[in-house]
């Protein structure tokens, strides 16, 4: 009888061990360093090509549409690297906002998107509202808190006479407010008619 449970213990001991061996293995995937260290594989679990997500509001409506010609995404980051990123904002179920970059990086849980390379910002016409497009190299876009930052240069044009040029700028969507930093040029053409 004791042999038994011995037997059993034994088995149970052995069990947990692999069942550690198997999580520790799991978790702490690692290659080796070309100078012999040790660090985390950075290797893409999926991709695909010609996506689109549509992520909606709690009241059912569409929040935002983001697609993309190609998107790799990283399980030791939790990163997803997007190639020619287009994201619609909406406003209710108006399209609001057009944004488009030559890639882009979706954080982990998809609330930060950062695009790099010519970013166009474009709000899409609305009755009543000037057009406006936003142009920098560096757009940071809070999804969840509907907030745009950049830290670059960035270029805007607001209708057809008015261009602003500043050294970054902060936008609050929600709220339509919009807060240029460092130099700030405004040049306003004026048309005359005969």
């Amino acid at each position: 009888m004791r042999f038994l449970t011995l037997k059993r213990a034994a088995l149970m001991i052995l069990l947990i061990v692999l069942a550690g061996l198997t999580w520790w293995l799991e978790h702490f995937n690692v290659a080796p360093e070309v100078g012999g260290g040790l660090q985390r594989r950075h290797e893409p679990d999926y991709y695909m090509k010609d996506f689109t997500l549509t992520v909606m509001n709690a009241q059912g409506m569409k929040d935002n549409k983001l697609r993309s010609e190609y998107m790799v995404h990283y399980p030791d980051t939790d990163l997803t690297e997007l190639r020619r990123p287009n994201l619609v904002l909406y406003q209710g179920q108006l399209e609001q906002w057009l944004v488009e970059a030559e890639q882009g990086r979706l954080t982990a849980g998809g609330k930060m998107l950062n695009l790099q390379g010519d970013v166009s910002m474009r709000r899409l016409l609305q009755l009543g509202q000037m057009p406006m497009q936003v142009l920098t190299q560096d757009l940071v876009i809070d999804l969840a808190q509907e907030h745009v930052h950049s830290g670059q240069p960035v270029r805007m044009t607001r209708g057809r006479y008015q261009t602003i040029d500043a050294a970054g700028l902060e936008y609050f969507l929600k709220e339509d407010h919009l807060v240029l930093s460092g130099q700030v040029r405004l040049v306003h053409e004026q048309t005359f008619t005969n």
